[in-house]
């Protein structure tokens, strides 16, 4: 990820700040496609010189205490470099750096919580899409 531009930081901000979630059970869903400040990050990223592309769907199981959450993540914006291949998906550090921020989030509410990027989305998501840096749940309440 393009990380030189504060333009593009902040539009990445504003978008896990402004995107809402929706809940349904124990299963949070967030459409970046939908949300109209996501068009900024394209903006922001193209403007700092990067590769701009969405991930189609992140899903993220979260266990613990004997309850499963559910995140779904569509449409997730991501600024790569012109010459990166694939998504942030791709990359461990990421996905270890989300999970542990789902962790966090989680915690107060769901004790003993370890979460999991997973390739597959449950059939009972909100939306079925085909396949979220800064993903956060409400401003980091959990609902």
């Amino acid at each position: 990820m393009i990380e030189n531009s504060r333009y593009l930081m902040a539009s990445l901000t504003a978008v896990a700040a402004q995107c809402e979630l929706t809940r349904e059970g124990n299963t949070y869903e967030n459409d970046y496609g939908s949300c109209s400040v996501a068009g900024e990050v394209q903006i922001a990223c193209t403007g700092a010189g990067g590769k701009y592309i969405t991930d189609p769907t992140i899903h993220i199981v979260c266990i613990g205490n004997e309850t499963k959450v559910d995140v779904i993540l569509n449409d997730y914006p991501e600024c790569m470099g012109k010459s990166c291949e694939g998504t942030m998906l791709d990359n461990d550090e990421f996905r270890s750096e989300l999970e542990t921020l789902l962790e966090g989030q989680l915690g107060a509410s769901v004790p003993g919580v370890e979460c999991k990027v997973s390739n597959t989305v449950p059939t009972s998501s909100l939306h079925q899409s085909s396949l979220a840096s800064v993903v956060t749940l409400n401003n980091g309440a959990v609902v």
